[in-house]
């Protein structure tokens, strides 16, 4: 096999390869968690005076079978600095 054509075999492997990685799992908003009237009030927290976000709620489900993890996270953005943390 030439290297051109093994440089073209290798690129359309690791392409579908990080494709199926990039694969998020649809989310049912009845999935979701309430927002408790507590927690749209919260400015701070006493665990973390000047926290600029904290976490509300995390969940970590894995999936040893088919390799996949899926993250359910709420934050808290208590200041304009926490706003970068909204990707989370």
């Amino acid at each position: 096999m030439n290297t051109r054509r093994l440089a073209a075999v290798c690129t359309g492997i690791f392409t579908l390869t990080i494709a199926g990685l990039w694969r998020t799992p649809t989310v049912n908003g009845d999935d979701w968690q309430p927002v408790s009237p507590e927690d749209l009030k919260m400015t701070s927290v006493p665990e973390a005076p000047g926290a600029p976000a904290v976490y509300l709620y995390r969940q970590v489900d894995r999936d040893d079978n088919t390799s996949r993890e899926y993250n359910y996270v709420r934050i808290k953005i208590l200041s304009e600095e926490g706003r970068k943390y909204r990707g989370y």
